[in-house]
């Protein structure tokens, strides 16, 4: 009742999952611990949230370009 009020997507255990493991990813947890949570190995995680990955290699960059455009 109170879901459908407030308009929110209903989010399923995978895309729960999915949400948990980005968190970790983007918060810097180690892959390694994040891997075994999961129950993948570290070259299936990075496969699977390669998405991630990449923004956080842009963000990299991004933040090199601040530091020595000066």
């Amino acid at each position: 009742m109170y879901i459908s009020k407030s308009n929110i997507e209903r989010i399923t255990p995978h895309g729960f999952r999915h949400s948990a493991a980005t968190f970790l990813i983007q918060n810097r947890v180690d892959d390694t611990l994040i891997a075994e949570r999961l129950g993948h190995t570290v070259n299936e995680l990075r496969k699977t949230y390669a998405h991630v990955y990449k923004s956080m290699r842009n963000d990299m960059k991004n933040k090199l370009n601040e530091l020595y455009s000066e």
